[in-house]
């Protein structure tokens, strides 16, 4: 999970990792800085181990048992500065910076974890492909250089799936509601033909015709406007539906070609089945769409009960914690 969410802090809402978008100039920066930081942090587990097996209980940054050749000199001096808020050498005393001096191998080992976290706050702002996404270092996460504690981060992942099937929700249910206007017009279109179906059999027989033939103006293209549809959409739909041997779509062509067309009776039946056929599976989308958003709905309201029951468990650790001082 946490390799595919990212999270921002504003209202602890999770969405894809793909880092901060940073230009190629940026992102070398960054990666530059980050390597910068790793070389120091290394640097100075190695001068607390030769200043261990030298007997020193302090060092001074510019000495001799501090050394990280691949850093020059004033990149080192900007990490000093700009992460650990001191001076590398007595040259850079500056009011807003304490005084140069030794510090003592407890000093340094706060140090190196300040650079341990600061390596993983930057390579949480890089993208998954070059070692970024969430971040842990020292007992605390990283995400997009942001920090979070472990109740946040689990929020934040459990709302951000909470807001995804939120989507799905509102997806499904916009198909659900498409599918239903779609039907209903396509119900209205199938009835108004099967009543003038009726009627034209019956002129038929009383004029002794042995099949009637409808007129496309009369029988048929009043019928798909009144629905809200257009020929050209209904044709397409047909297509969709059944492909090239759909009746339903050449007579939809022909008509479009000649408005005032004659429908020979076998075609209006098989336009008229193709339209049944295509109600019935539209009604079989929304009952396998039906299903799925009642599935979502559940999941939703476990996870919304899951958050509740962990933040009830977070606030009573809190109150004991607080009865315990």
């Amino acid at each position: 999970m946490l390799s595919s969410t990212s999270a921002v802090r504003f209202g602890l809402y999770a969405q894809s990792v793909d880092g901060l978008g940073l230009d190629g100039v940026s992102l070398q920066a960054l990666r530059d800085h980050r390597a910068n930081v790793a070389a120091l942090g290394q640097g100075i587990r190695e001068a607390l181990e030769r200043a261990r097996n030298q007997g020193l209980s302090a060092f001074a940054p510019d000495t001799g048992t501090l050394q990280v050749l691949s850093v020059s000199s004033s990149a080192l001096r900007d990490l000093f500065t700009s992460v650990l808020e001191a001076p590398y050498s007595k040259a850079d005393e500056a009011p807003d910076v304490p005084d140069y001096g030794a510090w003592t191998l407890a000093e340094w080992s706060e140090a190196e974890e300040t650079l341990a976290i600061e390596q993983a706050r930057l390579d949480s702002m890089l993208p998954p492909g070059l070692g970024g996404g969430p971040q842990h270092a020292r007992g605390r996460w990283y995400v997009n250089g942001e920090p979070f504690t472990m109740a946040e981060l689990f929020l934040t992942v459990r709302l951000g799936n909470v807001g995804n099937i939120d989507q799905a929700l509102a997806s499904d249910l916009n198909t659900l509601i498409a599918n239903t206007e779609l039907a209903r017009s396509v119900m209205a279109v199938m009835s108004d033909m099967m009543r003038r179906r009726d009627k034209r059999e019956a002129e038929a027989a009383d004029a002794g015709a042995s099949n009637p033939h409808y007129i496309a103006i009369l029988d048929f293209t009043p019928f798909v406007e009144s629905a809200g549809l257009t020929l050209d959409y209904l044709q397409r739909l047909a297509l969709q539906f059944k492909g090239a041997s759909s009746v339903l779509a050449a007579v939809c062509a022909e008509v479009q070609q000649n408005s005032g067309a004659t429908i020979v009776s076998s075609n209006y039946d098989d336009a008229l089945t193709e339209l049944q056929s295509m109600f019935d599976s539209i009604n079989s989308q929304n009952d396998i769409k039906k299903l799925r958003v009642d599935s979502l709905h559940n999941n939703r309201m476990n996870m919304l009960q899951g958050l509740s029951d962990y933040l009830s468990g977070v606030q009573q650790q809190a109150q004991i914690a607080e009865r315990n001082l």
